[in-house]
């Protein structure tokens, strides 16, 4: 568990952060609605987009333009990969030139393999693709050298999903409106492992707990996840091997509604990221 009272405000400059990187030891990546920008954790500079002008154009630093990044992934020493949601496609930025260009889909366009690309992951099982979560509760396979696309998982079932991760298996973990959904990697099978069709905030067993619509999440041990519970304004422990789910506060101070987006997991420190201006640092112990 952490506590929220030892969290540390690194940056409140504007940045809705809801997608948070680690391109290099001390440079975060920080993706806003329409941008995307790195911090030492002191300073913050733009990298691509601007983040008052939102829509779909290819070009060097603000020049370009997004749609609504919700996932990174950095898949060469320079190359990010962005999920640009309501553009409906993967995007590649060039960090150091900081020009942009189409990786996967077809960006602007209703003929888009992708529904709304909103979350990506290096194949822990295969490293030549990522894997992207997709709208409706689908996994798509992106090829890492050509950004063609096959279908990971297919669901039977219609919810927004927000967040993906794998465990040491390969298996993903989903969250998808306010269910945390397992894909077994030999099947491709959907098993609910928490929550329920309603919203709602309850600690507990796995079957009883409840989320509100629930955003990231990774593994912090090999049968841990934490969980950005968004509306719920919470962290939430879901441990697999007990089947509880706990909780911890989020922000600091009981009336800091942070709105938990985005996680980032280093040696040392836990990364915070909102989308309500800020991202937040926690330096304490936790397992």
């Amino acid at each position: 568990m952490i506590d929220s009272s030892t969290a540390t405000d690194l940056i409140h400059y504007g940045v809705t952060a809801l997608a948070i990187d680690l391109f290099v030891p001390g440079n975060i990546l920080l993706g806003g609605f329409s941008d995307l920008r790195t911090s030492n954790g002191t300073d913050i500079s733009g990298v691509a987009g601007h983040p008052s002008m939102y829509g779909y154009q290819e070009g060097v630093g603000e020049n370009a333009q997004f749609y609504g990044i919700s996932g990174i992934g950095q898949i060469t020493t320079t190359k990010v990969v962005v999920a640009d949601s309501y553009n409906k496609c993967l995007r590649m930025i060039d960090r150091t030139t900081r020009s942009t260009s189409q990786f996967s889909g077809l960006c602007g366009n209703d003929d888009s393999l992708f529904m709304k690309p909103t979350d990506l992951k290096l194949d822990l099982k295969n490293g030549s693709q990522l894997l992207v979560a997709d709208d409706e509760g689908d996994v798509r396979a992106v090829d890492v050298g050509t950004g063609s696309i096959s279908t990971f998982a297919e669901s039977n079932f219609s919810c927004s999903v927000k967040g993906l991760t794998q465990d040491k298996a390969g298996n993903v973990f989903l969250t998808c409106g306010n269910k945390i959904y397992m894909i077994s990697y030999c099947t491709r099978r959907f098993t609910v492992i928490s929550g329920a069709d309603s919203n709602g905030f309850t600690d507990g067993s796995l079957v009883d707990a409840r989320f509100y619509l629930p955003q990231n999440l990774f593994f912090v041990a090999n049968y841990t996840l934490l969980v950005a519970d968004r509306l719920n304004y919470k962290l939430r422990w879901i441990d697999l091997s007990a089947g509880t789910v706990a909780s911890s506060n989020a922000c600091r101070g009981a009336n800091d509604y942070c709105k938990p987006s985005s996680l980032l997991l280093t040696d040392d420190a836990l990364f915070l990221g909102s989308d309500t201006d800020t991202m937040q640092k926690f330096t304490c112990q936790y397992n």
